[in-house]
């Protein structure tokens, strides 16, 4: 029940941007998936089931690519959290989870960082989103290339993300997730080789 509830109201996320209470929402929504999907770290034995996972594959397996996609619209767009209100909502919401708000512990993009977390996650425990990875095609192919074994491929932007990793050496999750699509999505292998500046990682590295 859980589950459902968190996945459609992650569905649903074009809905959370209106202000600062319904963006803390959507944030708690994916704290929740991750928690959820998380179980797997507390068994005993790493080949145990997950049973969020598996009820995840079982009921929603056939949004496999249209959630990893959202997950990573979420991780291009880097959206900041709207500016806060003084809200029923928000006001209660801060009186129960006050504890979160200090300034040490401020973390600039929420969704963005919670989604990568998500696709690292789930990558990692599930074939079945690995090949989501790889069936990913670049907002900029021909309509013809974007045909996969399942159909019409999900579109993202390659070259908004590249900027991202390119931006972002220094950022651990991040990494993992370019090695992470590099090595499963050939169309992502293929955009970086025709680049004319693959140097661009490099030097980024080189200024920090």
């Amino acid at each position: 029940m859980i589950l459902n509830i968190a996945l459609t109201g992650f569905f649903l996320s074009h809905l959370f941007s209106a202000n600062y209470s319904m963006y803390e929402l959507y944030v708690e929504l994916l704290n929740t998936l991750l928690v959820l999907l998380s179980t797997q770290l507390h068994h005993i034995k790493l080949e145990e089931n997950n049973y969020f996972l598996d009820l995840l594959l079982n009921q929603f397996g056939n949004r496999t690519n249209a959630l990893l996609a959202k997950l990573l619209d979420n991780v291009i767009e880097q959206n900041l959290p709207p500016a806060q209100s003084s809200s029923v909502v928000y006001s209660a919401y801060s009186y129960f989870f006050a504890g979160r708000t200090s300034a040490g512990d401020v973390d600039p993009l929420p969704v963005a960082d919670r989604s990568l977390l998500l696709i690292l996650l789930l990558s990692t425990q599930s074939r079945q989103y690995r090949n989501s990875i790889a069936e990913l095609r670049d907002f900029h192919m021909l309509s013809s290339d974007q045909d996969t074994s399942k159909g019409k491929a999900h579109l993202i932007a390659f070259k908004e993300l590249y900027n991202i990793f390119c931006q972002s050496l220094h950022i651990e999750e991040r990494m993992l997730l370019f090695y992470l699509i590099l090595v499963e999505n050939e169309s992502f292998r293929v955009y970086i080789l025709s680049r004319t500046d693959p140097e661009t990682l490099v030097r980024k590295e080189k200024k920090k």
